[in-house]
């Protein structure tokens, strides 16, 4: 998995969150954070499906 930069700034600030002893739940949206042509076969009803 590629980690970029947004997924990577989201995942520090829920350690952070985390750190001060908050449940963190992060999910990521189908398509997200690998590769641009995954985000752009990722469909609406998928992204509903993931939250």
């Amino acid at each position: 998995m590629v980690l970029q930069e947004p997924l990577k700034s989201m995942y520090d600030l829920g350690n952070q969150i985390a750190d001060q002893e908050y449940i963190v739940y992060g999910s990521r949206l189908t398509g997200y954070g690998t590769h641009y042509e995954d985000m752009e076969n990722a469909t609406y009803q998928e992204w509903i499906r993931d939250v």
